[in-house]
Formats: C-alpha cells, structure tokens, sequence
C-alpha cells in the first residue's frame, strides 16, 4: 500500500480517483498543475502546495498554500494575481477556492511536501504521524493561515 496521499478514493459518483486529483467542472486536472503557476507566471512564488477540499456547491475545490519569495509580501493584489495566473493556466473551469499565504510548506526531510497535512489543516484533522516532517511549525502556519482565511470570508458575507 502507498503512502496516505497517494491512496485511492472514491468521489460521491463512486468513481474512483487519486487523493491529488480534483474534480473541476468534469474535467480532472493534477492538483499539481496548480502547484505549477509559481513556473514561469509569478516570479514572487517560491513554491506553492495545492490540495482539494470539499465544497458544497462545487463539490471540491483547490486550496493553494503559497510561500512567497523573500521581498514579497501577502496582499490582495497578490492574491488576486495568483488567482488570475492558475485561471488563465487551467482555463475557465479551474475553481479555485482560495489562496493561503504561508512562510514554509509541511515537508518531509527530503523536501516531499506533505499533502495529507494540508488536508488535515484544512479538514480540521489531526495530521497523524509527523515523525518525518522537516519543520513542525509549518502545520501550525498552515492551520493559523487557512483560519484566518476562514474568518476574513465570514467577516465579509
């Protein structure tokens, strides 16, 4: 069996699917594309974590974790930059829910960044094991920047 982020699972059709897939308006895109709008588009990205969560009008959405590259600060503009990029990128079915900037990625020791514990942040789980993890602050920077978001969209409805 494969590592937690590289199992199957199955979506509410039944189909199955890889957990680093996501479903953006019937048609299946790599969460990694997502990851991919730091290549070339934005010289402001040092690297960015995309994983899928749950939506209820869409079904699932990607989530962005992004680390900016030093002397580029979190903004609006920024955010809605990015935004722009992966949409223009993956066309006009690319449904992002949201970009969280954060200072580091979960990673592993040999720089694999840790899916399974985004998800977890975003799900509000306990990430299990991270005995391999290079830094552990990142969980609490990850958690600390999705909830942020949450309550700057709730400020906002």
């Amino acid at each position: 069996m494969g590592r937690e982020e590289d199992e199957l699972v199955a979506d509410a059709r039944g189909c199955c699917l890889s957990a680093r897939c996501v479903a953006l308006e019937s048609l299946w895109r790599a969460l990694s594309d997502s990851e991919n709008m730091r290549i070339g588009y934005n010289p402001a990205v040092a690297e960015a974590g995309a994983i899928g969560r749950p939506d209820e009008l869409r079904g699932e959405v990607v989530a962005v974790f992004v680390v900016l590259r030093q002397g580029n600060q979190p903004s609006e503009q920024m955010r809605h930059e990015l935004l722009e990029t992966v949409r223009h990128w993956l066309g006009p079915v690319a449904v992002i829910g949201e970009i969280n900037f954060v200072s580091g990625l979960p990673k592993t020791r040999s720089g694999k960044i840790m899916r399974r514990v985004l998800k977890a942040v975003i799900l509000d789980r306990d990430p299990g094991d991270i005995s391999t993890i290079e830094d552990a602050a990142s969980v609490e920077d990850a958690r600390s920047a999705w909830l942020e978001m949450r309550r700057e969209v709730r400020a906002g409805s």
